[in-house]
């Protein structure tokens, strides 16, 4: 590159002080002048001593400190309007970045002026040993270093073929000090053929006794074969949206009805035009947010940057999935996927998104279908069975994002250009 330019790197904090250490230790050993780098941490009310924690070991950083939670599209944009840099790039504080990051990112704005985002390849922050099962269920696994149990949560994959039971279990291994670890699984027997326990490339035979019994297994592996087994599992390489507003990461999987990541294969290492990027980490360049405006502050949390992808591709520019740029992520670390947090402001964001986008019609057909569907008909099936706090629970909720979603629904279908139905129809 012959001509650095600055960037600027900007990240929304929220009591988030226990990621900052290995976030902010990976942004210093980036690869990439530091006079061209500024670095700004908005905080949004933390009480956790993150903005205290920042400026007595980084005080180079620049913080910005708002007397609450304002969400992360209206903290970013406060981040951006007072940032110096030609590109922007934002970061999740639950990260930590490779540090060729910068270098990657901005290689795929050269030469194509109309790139006005560029989404890096983000992966779990662990890596994963594979632990796979033919011929019977997972019953219970645990993992264990020395003496001291290691309480891991592994991810599981399950599926059935032509009669025979196949089960797969992804296990973190990252944070493992030991030399050796010891697989202690129990499976149940569920096919009349023989089972096979694979871990990595290692694959043996297990005697079993019968369908339905209860058989037990040890394996001893030791960390250099985990290291070399290790997977890396996608969390995000883009989004991608469906025709009813949902936007899915790229890089995920949905198995019986169950959303898991990929195991990273190879399947994404080409530079691809994607149809939105993710605010986890991606870099944006100024010039078009000055054109196209910033985050739509109506959007607290989720889908600000599904809207504003939208925007930037209405306005003709290209959002580049860049391959070579690789972050580390500790998903959902702030937002606690499936909480009513995480519920609440994803449901809201994804009708608020789909009002302004969509035509008019369908989109205000799809909330009243949420309303009839999802707001009364499911709490009034959950009050049916007996289980009056969790149909309580939902009817609540969904009573919170139907309101919040009425506050801005003129304001919303207000908005142009819409989706033509035909592009609508291009959608998964």
């Amino acid at each position: 590159m012959s001509i650095f330019k600055k960037v600027s790197v900007i990240t929304v904090n929220f009591n988030g002080k226990k990621h900052l250490p290995e976030f902010l230790e990976s942004i210093s050993k980036l690869e990439y002048p530091k006079k061209f780098i500024e670095t700004i941490v908005v905080d949004n009310g933390s009480t956790d001593d993150s903005v205290s924690y920042i400026k007595k070991n980084y005080p180079e950083i620049r913080v910005i400190t708002n007397g609450k939670n304002l969400g992360f599209a209206k903290a970013n944009n406060i981040g951006i309007k007072k940032s110096t840099g030609e590109f922007i790039l934002l970061l999740n504080n639950d990260t930590v970045v490779d540090s060729a990051l910068i270098t990657e990112m901005l290689s795929c704005f050269e030469n194509d002026n109309k790139v006005a985002a560029v989404n890096a390849k983000l992966v779990l922050f662990d890596r994963y040993i594979r632990v796979s099962i033919n011929g019977a269920h997972f019953s219970t696994y645990l993992l264990t270093g020395s003496l001291n149990p290691v309480n891991l949560k592994a991810i599981v994959y399950a599926s059935t073929f032509d009669n025979n039971i196949y089960e797969e279990i992804l296990i973190p291994y990252g944070h493992l000090t030991h030399n050796k670890v010891l697989l202690d699984i129990e499976l149940i027997k569920a096919t009349s053929q023989d089972c096979f326990i694979t871990v990595g490339k290692t694959t043996t035979k297990i005697k079993t006794k019968g369908i339905g019994t209860a058989i037990r297994h040890k394996v001893s592996i030791s960390v250099n074969d985990l290291q070399s087994e290790g997977k890396n599992l996608t969390q995000n390489t883009g989004n991608y949206f469906f025709r009813d507003g949902y936007g899915r990461d790229r890089g995920s999987i949905v198995i019986n009805h169950e959303l898991f990541h990929e195991i990273d294969e190879g399947q994404y290492d080409n530079l691809t035009d994607i149809e939105g990027f993710c605010g986890a980490g991606a870099m944006l360049r100024k010039e078009y947010l000055e054109k196209v405006g910033l985050f739509d502050e109506k959007f607290f949390f989720y889908y600000e940057d599904a809207d504003l992808s939208f925007r930037l591709r209405k306005y003709g520019c290209k959002i580049l999935f860049c391959p070579k740029a690789i972050i580390r992520h500790v998903h959902a670390a702030t937002s606690k996927s499936g909480s009513d947090f995480f519920l609440t402001n994803a449901e809201t964001g994804r009708l608020i998104f789909l009002l302004k986008h969509w035509p008019i019609w369908y989109s205000t057909w799809k909330w009243l279908s949420y309303i009839i569907t999802d707001s009364v008909l499911t709490p009034l099936y959950y009050l049916s069975k007996g289980r009056y706090i969790e149909g309580l629970e939902r009817f609540v909720l969904r009573t919170q994002v139907n309101l919040k979603v009425g506050l801005l629904y003129l304001s919303s279908i207000l908005y142009l250009p819409k989706l033509t139905w035909s592009e609508v129809e291009k959608l998964q």
